[in-house]
Formats: C-alpha cells, sequence, structure tokens
C-alpha cells in the first residue's frame, strides 16, 4: 500500500512542471496600420501687371490681384499692401508730396462690396470655397497728374541756336522708383477667429473707401 501512493505523488508532480512550461510559448502580437486622410489645402494667387519703364504723371498703370481656393477646405483671405518711393540715389522719399499736400502714387480700389478694411487689412467678405476666387481688391495705380516734379534746367548751344536741356533733380520722384508690395494671406474658415482675431460676421457690412 504504501508504494502505490508514492507513485501517484510522482505522478502528480510532473503534471504540474508540464504546465507551468507550456504556459511559456503562449505569446500573440498584433500590429494595426490605420491611416487617416487629410483634406488638402492650397490657394493660387495671380496678378495682371506690367511694370512700366517710363511711369509719368497722369499714367495708370492696371494692378489686379486675385486669390483662387485650390484645395477642398474652406478659406478665407485678407490682404495688406505697402508703399515706397526711392529717388535715383535709393533714398527714401514720403509718400506724400510736401507742395502738393497730395500722395504722389493714387492706390484706385476696385470691388467694394467684397472687401472690407479693418486696421491695415481688407478681408474679404466670402468664405472661399473649392475652386472659388476672389475679386481683386484694387484695379491699378496712377501717377498723381497734380505732380509737377522739381526739374534742373541747363543752357546748351547748339551753333548759333541756344537750346534749353531739362532733367529731373536726383531727390526728386521724377526718374526714381515706386514700389507697390502686396501681401495676400488665407486661412482656415475655423481658424480665422483664433488666427486673425475677427470673425467673418464682423466684416459683412458694406463699407467705403476713402481715396487718396
Amino acid at each position: 500500500m504504501k508504494k502505490l501512493k508514492m507513485k501517484k505523488m510522482s505522478l502528480l508532480l510532473v503534471l504540474v512542471v508540464g504546465i507551468s512550461a507550456s504556459f511559456a510559448f503562449f505569446q500573440t502580437t498584433h500590429v494595426f496600420e490605420n491611416m487617416f486622410q487629410t483634406k488638402s489645402y492650397g490657394t493660387k494667387v495671380e496678378e495682371v501687371f506690367t511694370s512700366p519703364d517710363d511711369w509719368k504723371p497722369g499714367d495708370e498703370t492696371e494692378k489686379v490681384i486675385t486669390a483662387t481656393n485650390t484645395g477642398n477646405v474652406c478659406e478665407n483671405v485678407r490682404v495688406s499692401y505697402e508703399e515706397k518711393w526711392e529717388n535715383q540715389k535709393k533714398e527714401e522719399l514720403p509718400l506724400v508730396d510736401s507742395e502738393t499736400n497730395e500722395n504722389v502714387s493714387l492706390i484706385n480700389f476696385d470691388n467694394q462690396n467684397d472687401w472690407e478694411k479693418k486696421g491695415n487689412y481688407y478681408y474679404y467678405r466670402h468664405d472661399l470655397l473649392e475652386g472659388e476666387s476672389t475679386t481683386s481688391f484694387l484695379k491699378s495705380v496712377t501717377f498723381n497728374p497734380n505732380y509737377s516734379g522739381n526739374t534742373v534746367c541747363t543752357e546748351i548751344k547748339e551753333g548759333n541756336e541756344i537750346k534749353e536741356q531739362c532733367k529731373a533733380e536726383e531727390d526728386s520722384y521724377a526718374g526714381g522708383k515706386y514700389t507697390l508690395t502686396v501681401k495676400v494671406e488665407s486661412i482656415q474658415c475655423d481658424g480665422m477667429e483664433e488666427e486673425w482675431g475677427i470673425k467673418l460676421e464682423e466684416i459683412q457690412e458694406k463699407y467705403s473707401i476713402t481715396y487718396h
């Protein structure tokens, strides 16, 4: 009887060891690769402008700028601009002529019903959806016809004739360079208030531009 009990106990120990060893081989690994596709965002800016090489008082030069939503995300658009006059010596000149107290360059705005001026920006009053384009907030720039300029004249003798030859002074606008820099910005519609600090509803009312 004693021998039989000892055999049963030995068998039980073997089974326990066998079960514990088998658990070490059961392993599983799962890899999940998930793709998240976002909508595309893009803005195309187009300009109609030809730089004149002999811009004279009274001349009007076409300047048209539009923005197109090339993606499929709703966008809002705003623009700003800076002017700069330089004389022949590349020295910066004031934008207002001291003789006439008028701007030397006159910016001619356009499509006033579509744009609202707030601070230094002109905001497009509509959401720009996929494929849509803004109107242009300006149409041209005119060299003020009231500007007479500063000229230096000298007499030149040609044979028996004396002729007067005049040219612009180096510190005048005539013979200088005018630069108009336009900046176009766009943003997703849901980010307008957070990034630009303004709601579309705030710029819905019609405004009036003062020409200068």
